[in-house]
């Protein structure tokens, strides 16, 4: 006897309808509409990669100004506190 309220049956059903719509959103396999998740997909990952590759540059370049690198082109400080070792 299946009670109204059977934890197994409500999972099973629940995974069902879980695939239906994964099938339903994929399209199958070989469809034209897989062809353009790919797409979708690929143009996600690389926005990603672009805006990790933003994030640590500007990383880069605000630990370089916390540690007091020299920026390109800038003249280079003479230290003179060794001179008369």
């Amino acid at each position: 006897m299946v009670t109204p309220h059977d934890p197994a049956q409500f999972f099973a059903d629940l995974m069902k309808s879980g695939q239906e719509q994964m099938q339903k959103m994929m399209g199958g396999a070989g469809s034209p509409d897989a062809t353009g998740m790919s797409a979708q997909m690929a143009a996600v990952i690389k926005q990603g990669a672009d805006l990790q590759q933003q994030y640590l540059s500007m990383m880069q370049g605000m630990a370089s100004a916390w540690l007091g690198a020299a920026t390109p082109g800038a003249p280079a400080i003479d230290d003179k506190r060794f001179a008369s070792d």
